[in-house]
């Protein structure tokens, strides 16, 4: 095993000295030692825990990471494997709506594979939630529908607004060009 470096010792002791790091999974049960004064710290809070908290009293932080969430789809299905289909997809994501409302202050629109911030990547955000404009696509790509989809979504039990949340609101506007998606949770 590789030795530590002085750095590393140096922090180890001051939080032996200052304070006790403790892994709560929960958002709920992080905001509530959070408020009774518990803990200093508690990470992961979802939107509605975050504007429920007393800001003169509680300092809200958020850092940007390196996180891509996208839609793949069967590429057996000959229906999901013509790129007008993916084109259409693309305009039943309400990418506006979901950094809006749950996922407000935790997530950026982003619509490309290489997250920002790293060399290459492309901020462009080209699409917007338009159902008509999907119909349109797939009409005069031929694709006829309905098309039956299932979404295999995590069902996060992280405490934070996970996987299965954002995959939630996915089936409903499917529904309105005529594709069938199932939301399928699995545990995480």
């Amino acid at each position: 095993m590789p030795k530590r470096g002085k750095k590393y010792q140096e922090a180890v002791k001051k939080v032996e000295e200052t304070g006790v790091i403790k892994h709560v999974a929960e958002a709920a049960t992080q905001l509530l030692l959070l408020q009774s004064g518990d803990v200093d710290m508690a990470k992961n809070l979802t939107p509605d825990q975050i504007a429920g908290l007393d800001t003169k009293t509680v300092k809200v932080e958020s850092y940007p990471q390196a996180a891509v969430h996208f839609l793949s789809f069967n590429q057996k299905d000959p229906d999901l494997t013509n790129p007008k289909f993916w084109e259409a997809a693309h305009y039943l994501v309400d990418y506006k709506g979901m950094t809006d409302s749950f996922l407000k202050g935790q997530m950026t629109v982003h619509q490309a594979f290489w997250p920002s911030g790293f060399p290459g990547a492309l901020d462009a955000t080209p699409y917007t939630y338009d159902p008509a404009k999907a119909i349109k696509i797939l009409a005069d790509a031929g694709i006829k529908t309905p098309i039956k989809v299932t979404l295999d979504v995590i069902n996060s039990s992280s405490g934070r607004t996970g996987s299965g949340a954002r995959g939630a609101p996915l089936p409903a506007p499917a529904a309105g060009i005529g594709a069938c998606a199932d939301a399928l949770r699995t545990p995480d």
